[in-house]
């Protein structure tokens, strides 16, 4: 810089993607168009002044907010059977990462589940994984291992100029470093013991990096920006059954049973609190999630759902997308229950649905991020005569019905 400063990025990565369409009505008419998409890894970060966490990279195609078409995964697979001359049948993949709706959060959206356990993660990222799966050379059905890593956040500025939460603009050099920011990265493992295609087994651990909180001004209560404050150990396990007994019955063989746990542990800088923590204490959080879907008694191909989960005081998972409107169920510190009806109408091609979710928060912060600010987890029942009460939720509950065209 002129002042003989620096200014630069060494870890600025970027993701584009050209979508073409092309037709041609008759032999004189034809149309030809493009969709484009170029952006950060991690990008998004806090920007629009009066909202700014929910412009957050992570929920940016499951929070209803405009009509913006978005892309919500673009990501290129590689397989093969063999690594390195091993007869290890292996896969790599880039870009952004189909990580919403995984594995048993899927069985209530009627979708397949993409890798992520959704107990502990639910949101979008970019990012790469790579998949080992070790069958063949072990025995043992559906055993695998996957890698995956990821940026949930990037600290590159804009490429022109920008403006802080009270509308003060700024200039740095284009998507240089930015020096009250931190990359927001995820690197952690899958590894599944077991599967026989009715029992399986199966875990995950994660850890993050640089989690994130609002900073507020201690007089006025406004907003004045993000902070960094720790990072975060996430592990996670569960269990499947699909069909229960031994052909007891039709109605068992169709119905699907799972358990999990899981447990946080944060990981905070020397100076900063977490999850309304000591400075620099480490605390952990418990979640336990059980679930049941089974055939429909009054239609043909209907699926009813039940599902409970609970969390503890000091609970932290990561799945702000959850398709939840009152907030995700799964990062609830109380209790949280929910009942689901699915009936196929035309096949697979036009579907309803019929849920009921309700919350019963025991502590508050459940959907805060990650600092002493929003994230601090206090007794609510304490706080019914302390000042802004009427902003702490208490209980909540969801009724939504859908109708689903498959195309």
């Amino acid at each position: 810089m002129a002042d003989g400063s620096k200014q630069g990025n060494d870890a600025f990565m970027t993701n584009r993607l050209w979508i073409n369409m092309n037709w041609k009505a008759t032999d004189n008419l034809s149309f030809s168009g493009q969709l484009a998409y170029n952006k950060a890894f991690g990008s998004r970060l806090g920007t629009g002044v009066l909202a700014p966490f929910d412009t957050f990279d992570w929920i940016s195609n499951e929070n209803a907010y405009d009509d913006v078409i978005r892309v919500r995964s673009a990501y290129f697979l590689y397989k093969n059977d063999t690594f390195f001359g091993s007869e290890l049948p292996w896969t790599f993949s880039v870009g952004r990462r189909p990580s919403t709706n995984g594995h048993l959060v899927s069985l209530r959206e009627d979708d397949a589940p993409s890798s992520p356990m959704g107990h502990t993660i639910n949101v979008e990222f970019d990012g790469l994984s790579s998949k080992f799966s070790f069958e063949d050379l072990t025995g043992i059905d559906g055993m695998y291992v996957k890698f995956c890593a990821g940026r949930g956040g990037t600290n590159a500025g804009p490429k022109f100029f920008s403006t802080d939460p009270t509308g003060i603009a700024s200039a740095s050099a284009p998507y240089s470093s930015q020096a009250n920011n931190n990359d927001i990265d995820l690197a952690g493992l899958i590894f599944i013991p077991y599967d026989d295609g009715q029992f399986g087994l199966a875990t995950q651990y994660y850890y993050a990096s640089n989690l994130i909180d609002a900073t507020l001004n201690t007089d006025t209560e406004q907003f004045t920006g993000i902070d960094t404050v720790g990072g975060l150990h996430s592990v996670t396990a569960n269990f499947t059954m699909n069909g229960i007994g031994d052909e007891w019955s039709d109605y068992l063989d169709d119905t699907f049973f799972f358990a999990s746990g899981a447990v946080s542990i944060t990981d905070p800088k020397a100076d900063k609190g977490m999850l309304g923590s000591a400075v620099g204490e480490s605390v952990t959080g418990y979640s336990a999630w059980i679930g049941l879907q089974m055939p429909s008694v009054i239609t043909e191909d209907g699926r009813w759902g039940v599902e409970y989960n609970k969390g503890s005081k000091y609970w932290r998972s990561i799945t702000y997308a959850e398709d939840t409107n009152i907030g995700s169920k799964l990062a609830t510190r109380g209790d949280a229950y929910e009942l689901y009806f699915t009936e196929p109408l035309i096949e697979d091609i036009l579907s309803l649905q019929l849920r009921y979710t309700y919350l019963d928060y025991k502590y508050t912060g459940s959907n805060g991020f990650f600092g002493n600010t929003t994230g601090t987890a206090g007794l609510i029942e304490d706080l019914s005569q302390v000042q802004n009460a009427g902003s702490i939720i208490d209980t909540a509950q969801d009724i939504r019905f859908y109708l689903r065209y498959r195309y």
